[in-house]
């Protein structure tokens, strides 16, 4: 099974590795905030055709994107954030699992308003953005609260 899972993945480690500087060799060294910007393009990107995905399953499913968007995806993005955080608190290290789940928040509620950023600076500058969610609010209370 290990086996079949590594010849699966191969060809996303290859482009990973192909695109991103390993920050930990000598040579690329430096470069560690080009390594960190593109792993969050990558990061974005690979979100982007996710959130795609479930919106396609929802549909066919007939299940409304916020209840979608509430369960799946907030199940998806948050339980590797706790298992994480939970690993690292029973090493003994407090402090690193609370800036774990504090950065996670910060960086949801930045990816959160990006999209409508470049939607109202680059694509309609002058009329209001349509969101296509109910759950939007409940979700964007959530997480300032958390934070």
């Amino acid at each position: 099974m290990k086996r079949i899972l590594w010849v699966l993945s191969l060809p996303i480690i290859t482009l990973l590795y192909l695109t991103i500087p390993d920050c930990r060799r000598q040579f690329w060294r430096n470069w560690f905030m080009v390594t960190f910007l593109i792993s969050a393009a990558w990061i974005s990107a690979i979100t982007y055709v996710l959130v795609w995905m479930v919106t396609i399953a929802g549909e066919t499913l007939g299940i409304p994107e916020s209840v979608m968007g509430l369960t799946l995806l907030a199940a998806g993005t948050s339980v590797p954030d706790t298992v994480a955080s939970v690993l690292v608190a029973r090493k003994g290290n407090g402090d690193m699992a609370m800036s774990n789940i504090v950065g996670s928040n910060v960086f949801d509620m930045l990816c959160l308003g990006i999209p409508w950023f470049i939607k109202t600076a680059f694509t309609n500058t002058s009329g209001p953005i349509e969101v296509n969610s109910s759950g939007l609010t409940y979700t964007a209370i959530s997480l300032i609260c958390s934070v």
